[in-house]
């Protein structure tokens, strides 16, 4: 079953479709605790340019939020299941 799952980031809103045996993982992790956001100088509210590379995206949410960010100079994803991608871009 997959869950959609509405949020918003840096006052951008988003929808995304997460399997339901995933939501807690990747909400808490990448929404609640922004782990990949720890430092100031890595928030996506703050980032401009640059590469960001997010290797194992799990089900694509930080993905997500980058990717909608405009002045982001490339972003490189590595799935570890590729059909995850057709949850986020179908």
């Amino acid at each position: 079953e997959v869950v959609r799952v509405k949020f918003s980031v840096c006052g951008k809103k988003f929808t995304a479709y997460v399997p339901s045996d995933n939501i807690w993982i990747a909400v808490k992790d990448v929404l609640l605790n922004r782990e990949y956001e720890y430092f100031p100088e890595f928030e996506l509210c703050n980032f401009t340019g640059g590469v960001i590379v997010d290797a194992g995206a799990h089900v694509g949410l930080f993905s997500l939020v980058a990717w909608d960010d405009r002045e982001l100079g490339l972003l490189v994803y590595v799935l570890a299941l590729p059909r995850q991608w057709l949850l986020q871009y179908p």
